[in-house]
């Protein structure tokens, strides 16, 4: 937490002119309030201290009830801050941890997601992705050859927000930690394009200039596609060990975390979407490209996000079931957020782009 420090013998003036409660009154309650203009030092004064719209003090109280106090929107209780009179005399100014306005933290190690607040929701994450692996026939236990080198992995966890920043789902990937794969021994080729920021513009301007609708779909295990061309072998998963403890996971797919995964991802796209007919443009290897005589058809593909947008919305859903049959998708229908980016259509037609939630996450 950023913390703030100030001092005054007879307790530190707020930006209204107001003082913080007497030294007497050490580690008292938080005083939680919105952080208005004011209160950073917006104000005409340019005080910086907890006030309230009449320049009276925050009330002190329950942290725990005022920080979800349901007066204030969701926005306005993320931006809470909070001081405390500390036993030596000081008042220490600072933002309201994560936990405590409601963000969600998210796990570093498993041990961090089986323990905390939202196991439930995380194991059922941990669980829908070994079940994804194993059906995709990403690895399989086996014995590995005396003296094989065994790759280490780990989970990484996220909290996935829609455009409104609302919960959509806890997400779970086990990744390898190809960070210690041997060049020339492990992998070979590693690059894959993403799409570029320019071609996503132009196409969403493209869109808005005729009014094309735009629609947004994701690859599920995206990098669980493509069949390896190295022998590798992985250490257990965390928390999903077999009783035998001498078996190790062959690697038979490429995972999350290999240095050729993005390279082994965009090479088994770039194959479906030509059978389909779409051909990589020479400006963007990402954005791809069909036209025949029943319209004209774009998709831009950032790793396992795709953008797609047509004259017709016919072509859009047909070109969906297609790139469905070839892998397990999610279809989200128009699209709201990519990127980081909210989009969203004017009464006009026109595309804006929004980022919003981005820029307040960087100001709390």
């Amino acid at each position: 937490m950023d913390i703030e420090m100030a001092e005054n013998n007879s307790g530190p003036s707020t930006s209204s002119g107001q003082t913080a409660p007497p030294r007497g009154q050490a580690n008292m309650p938080l005083a939680l309030f919105p952080r208005t203009e004011q209160s950073r030092g917006g104000g005409g004064d340019g005080g910086g201290g907890p006030s309230t719209s009449g320049g009276q003090l925050a009330p002190a109280g329950n942290a725990d009830v005022e920080m979800q106090d349901r007066r204030y929107p969701l926005r306005e209780r993320k931006r809470l801050i909070e001081w405390r009179r500390e036993p030596n005399g000081r008042v220490t100014y600072g933002r309201i941890n994560a936990a405590s306005t409601g963000e969600i933290p998210e796990p570093s190690t498993y041990a961090e997601a089986t323990n905390g607040p939202h196991a439930e929701e995380w194991k059922k994450a941990m669980d829908e992705e070994i079940a994804a692996q194993l059906a995709n026939g990403t690895w399989e236990l086996a014995r590995p050859p005396e003296g094989t080198r065994l790759l280490p992995c780990r989970w990484v966890y996220k909290v996935k927000r829609g455009a409104d920043g609302e919960i959509e789902r806890f997400k779970a990937r086990l990744v390898a930690k190809g960070y210690e794969q041997r060049a020339g021994i492990d992998y070979g080729e590693l690059f894959a394009p993403t799409s570029r920021f320019a071609s996503l513009r132009a196409l969403l301007a493209v869109a808005a200039a005729k009014g094309m609708p735009i629609h947004q779909l994701d690859v599920s295990t995206a990098f669980l596609n493509r069949e390896l061309e190295e022998e590798l072998w992985m250490q257990q998963p965390p928390g999903y060990e077999s009783k035998d403890p001498n078996l190790a996971c062959r690697l038979k797919r490429s995972i999350y975390g290999l240095k050729q995964a993005p390279r082994c991802w965009y090479v088994k796209l770039v194959a479906a979407l030509d059978k389909l007919g779409f051909k990589p443009s020479q400006a963007d290897p990402a954005l791809f490209i069909k036209k025949d005589e029943n319209g004209i058809v774009y998709l831009l593909v950032h790793v396992d996000d795709i953008v797609t947008t047509s004259d017709d919305v016919e072509l859009i859903k047909k070109v969906k079931a297609a790139v469905g049959e070839a892998f397990k998708i999610r279809d989200l229908g128009e699209a709201k957020v990519f990127l980081g980016m909210e989009i969203s259509r004017g009464e006009n037609g026109e595309v804006k782009l929004s980022q919003q939630r981005y820029i307040e996450e960087l100001l709390l």
